[in-house]
């Protein structure tokens, strides 16, 4: 027998509809079955899509489904930061990604996970608190029977597509939390133990198991302790500890001790919630404490300008006008310039090749860019294959270095100016169409190079098969340069004499975790701020280093990261290239 649950408008369709249930319920071998419930709110529908995106944006091990009781907690929306930092405490390093949405009844999140919001996730753990939706602050008695079979039976269907989709996770069923109405009301606690009476029945000890925290969060009678909710309903950061604590011992015997770096995707948030152009599936996951100086962890990302092929390169301009921010688009050949203000316009077209035929060119545009004197920029020119200067009034551009031992360059990439002066580029072959295969490849290696005040240029390491991003530290004794090969993921860090001569060298971080997981993006453009911190495209976003090498934390984003500049009327704004998208967040620290 099917039975489709629709809401009634009044108590006599209502309690209709609980006679029908209880007629079902008494007939033999009846099979009930709820109809799923499809958000149609236009802010659901976006939620939903990102949500769907969010799943291929990293590695999920621990999946959290439910309501706004759990979407509270692991939520990117500023006014639950403080949830967002229990959940960091508490998960960060087994993977764990929050699909819960506010509002929904069972019906609702059937209807989402039979959607896409599991598919091919395959996380080992999922969490489910889901049904306290389906009830509102008070359930008549006429009105009890139709509500607990309501939810079990939505709950067991929600069980059915799990073990359909994530057939080897192990799910870990929570019973729905006490709620209070208005004056301390309890009148709907009968009904939520009902109900969890009946869930703790649907648990086999093994795939699916059964937790209630309520005598943690109420008294007896379900009146809710002091400081477990914020409103009778959402708990408050005490009461999400509560739930994290029982969940502990069950984590640790299912998905081992947490690892050190964190592969989950970036939490989501409320669509409605955003301020101006935040991004969504964007935010950043603290490791250290010390990453507070220099980023607010609750700190948005925004979306500047989208619409690029891939934005590359980006270098502040202070000038007379208030500044403006320069980059690359390198397969489109051309360097924008966008004012402070917001107005974007093209600074040069073309940026690098001037031929009729680009066809030899992967990406014939200029790449990495660098503020080189008063009144140029240097430019690591891709179509042209040297390091070209560019007036900032004239737009001319001059060769300033194309050989190497009578060799012309690969396609030089970025590009990073020393306090002595001195040049220090990378040319890998990422310009030239077929890559390493190009028949244009004049050199056999892709080489790390130093062009000095006197002209001399000297080759730095030639070992690297794909160096990309460069930068010097403040002391100008150390080099740090990016490999984005697949196979070897790593930021290499050189000791350097007063010449410019490596002494030593060795690997200053590894991104080979990231990459296995697949995470968006590879190590790639970097930044060095004046204290010696490193800011680093790499797989997930932007990883933030000490100068000694240790992860602080990450700027998490959708895109790809390609590199970025602090500039700004502060200089303390982090514009980020991330492929079609030019991004920004606010820091606490400035550029060199």
């Amino acid at each position: 027998m099917r039975i489709k649950w629709k809401r009634s408008s009044t108590q006599w369709q209502t309690y209709a509809l609980s006679l029908a249930c209880c007629l079902a319920m008494s007939a033999p071998r009846a099979q009930l079955t709820l109809q799923t419930g499809e958000r149609t709110d236009a802010n659901s529908k976006t939620a939903h899509i990102e949500l769907i995106d969010k799943l291929h944006q990293g590695r999920i091990d621990l999946y959290f489904a439910g309501d706004s009781i759990t979407r509270r907690w692991g939520t990117s929306d500023p006014a639950y930061k403080e949830m967002l930092a229990n959940w960091r405490q508490n998960f960060l390093g087994w993977n764990a990604a929050d699909f819960g949405w506010g509002g929904d009844t069972v019906q609702n999140i059937l209807w989402r996970l039979q959607n896409g919001e599991l598919r091919g996730a395959n996380p080992k753990v999922i969490v489910l608190m889901a049904g306290t939706n389906n009830l509102g602050d008070a359930v008549t008695d006429p009105l009890r029977p139709v509500k607990v079979t309501e939810v079990v039976t939505g709950i067991r269907q929600i069980l059915d597509t799990m073990r359909q989709l994530a057939p080897q996770s192990t799910v870990l069923l929570m019973g729905i939390t006490p709620r209070n109405g208005k004056n301390g009301d309890t009148s709907v606690v009968a009904v939520i133990n009902d109900i969890n009476q009946q869930l703790a029945t649907l648990a086999d000890g093994k795939r699916i198991r059964y937790l209630n925290i309520n005598a943690k969060l109420a008294d007896a009678n379900g009146k809710l302790f002091d400081g477990m909710t914020v409103d009778g309903l959402h708990l408050s950061v005490r009461g999400y500890q509560v739930w994290a604590d029982a969940l502990q011992p069950q984590l640790v015997e299912l998905l081992g001790p947490k690892a050190k770096v964190d592969l989950s995707p970036p939490p989501s948030g409320d669509p409605s919630a955003r301020v101006g152009n935040q991004l969504a599936n964007a935010g950043i996951v603290p490791y250290s404490d010390k990453l507070n100086a220099l980023i607010d962890p609750a700190e948005p990302i925004k979306l500047v300008v989208p619409g690029f092929k891939w934005s590359e390169g980006p270098v502040w301009i202070d000038d007379a006008d208030g500044g403006s921010l320069l980059f690359s688009d390198v397969p489109d050949n051309k360097i924008y310039r966008l004012r402070e203000e917001g107005l974007l316009s093209i600074f040069l077209d073309p940026s690098g090749f001037e031929g009729k035929d680009a066809s030899a060119f992967r990406e014939p545009g200029t790449n990495g860019l660098l503020r080189y004197d008063a009144t140029h920029i240097l430019a690591a020119n891709h179509g042209q294959r040297q390091l070209t200067l560019i007036d900032l009034q004239t737009r001319q551009k001059t060769p300033l270095v194309t050989y190497y031992n009578g060799k012309r360059f690969n396609s030089p990439n970025d590009v990073a100016l020393a306090k002595d002066g001195s040049v220090y580029f990378t040319d890998p072959p990422y310009g030239l169409a077929g890559i390493e295969k190009s028949p244009l490849r004049e050199l056999p290696f892709s080489g790390v190079f130093r062009y000095g005040k006197d002209g001399k240029l000297t080759l730095i390491d030639d070992s690297l098969s794909f160096p990309n991003g460069v930068g010097v530290f403040p002391d100008g004794r150390h080099l740090l340069i990016s490999s984005s090969d697949p196979r070897a993921p790593i930021w290499k860090l050189y000791t350097l004499d007063a010449q410019g001569k490596v002494l030593e060298s060795r690997q200053f971080a590894d991104a080979s975790e990231e990459v296995r997981a697949h995470l968006p993006g590879a190590p790639d453009g970097l930044k060095i701020d004046k204290d010696g911190n490193v800011f680093a495209s790499g797989p997930g976003g932007i990883h933030i280093f000490s100068s000694q090498g240790e992860l602080l934390g990450i700027i998490r984003l959708p895109d790809a990261a390609a590199n970025m500049a602090f500039g700004g009327n502060s200089a303390h704004t982090l514009f980020i290239t991330a492929g079609t998208r030019l991004m920004k967040v606010e820091t606490r620290t400035r550029g060199q």
